[in-house]
Formats: C-alpha cells, structure tokens, sequence
C-alpha cells in the first residue's frame, strides 16, 4: 500500500475517532452526577422542579426542593474528607403528623414497597428517602426515571400515612 492510498484512510480513521470523541465528551457534559451537585439542580430544574442548593449546618451540601405539598432534602454521600467529590444521593422527605405514625406501620410500608425506605424519627413522624448510587454518572433520562420513582413513591407515602 502506498502512501498515498493510506492517507485518505488514516485521515478517514482520524476524523472518526475525533467523531466517537467528540460523542463522549457531549454526553459526559450531560450526565448528572453526585460529585457535581450543579448537575443534580440543573437536572431538577430541567424536569420543572424549583431545586436550590445550600449548606447545612454541619458544613454538608444539600438541595431543597419540593413535589406538590411535600418538601424534600437531597444530601450528598460517600464525600472525601473535604465534603467534596461524593459519589451517591439520598432524597429525604420528613412528614410532621400530629399523633406521628408507628414502628408496624413503617415495617408494613417497607415490607410491602420496594422505592423508599420508611422510618420515623425520635419524635415518631414518618420519613421516607431514597437512596441513589451516581458515582459514575447518569444521563439526564436516567435521572428523570429516578425522579418518576421519588415522586411516586411520594404520592405513595402520603397516601399511606394519611399526610
């Protein structure tokens, strides 16, 4: 093969890879991520939820948002020592009922579901949260399915505990 019938394929090789590398940094650029906590408000505010991000008081990132009546807290997991590059999500969503709700309860709920785990706190009202695992990286559509679970789960909850 000479030279110059192997330049139009190096070059054909050449543009391809710079293609499927171009491919892979965009879809980089759109992934949601537990260790970018921007990406995680931008992908709530893209799906219609009001997202805002703080610290709390023990120096930890967390967004606060809310479905319908329900406000909810996401907290960063599995952070290096200087909270940072975190690695999973944990939505959180307390309910303050009047007479709180039960132990059995709880154990009914979470026997029973397989989205969202229920417990109650030390003055006995029920929580419920979802943990998810990002390290990685999640598209957006991804990030939308875990968001359908959250809320259905939501809807679910309230339900069950009368909220």
């Amino acid at each position: 093969m000479t030279f110059q019938k192997l330049t139009p394929f190096v070059l054909g090789c050449v543009l391809s890879l710079g293609l499927v590398v171009s491919s892979a940094d965009v879809a980089n650029a759109h992934m949601v991520r537990a260790s970018s906590p921007g990406t995680v408000v931008d992908a709530l505010n893209e799906e219609g939820f009001d997202a805002q991000m703080d610290t709390s008081s023990s120096g930890r990132t967390r967004i606060r948002s809310s479905y319908g009546e329900v406000n909810f807290t996401i907290w960063f997991y599995g952070c290096d020592g200087d909270k940072e590059n975190c690695t999973s999500l944990n939505f959180s969503a307390g309910f303050d009922l009047s007479d709180g709700s039960s132990y059995s309860e709880m154990n009914d709920w979470n026997r029973r579901k397989l989205v969202g785990r229920g417990y109650l706190d030390s003055e006995e009202d029920p929580f419920l949260d979802l943990y998810v695992a990002i390290d990685q990286g999640v598209s957006h559509e991804h990030f939308s399915d875990v968001l359908y679970d959250w809320t259905s789960a939501l809807d679910e909850f309230s339900d069950f505990i009368d909220y």
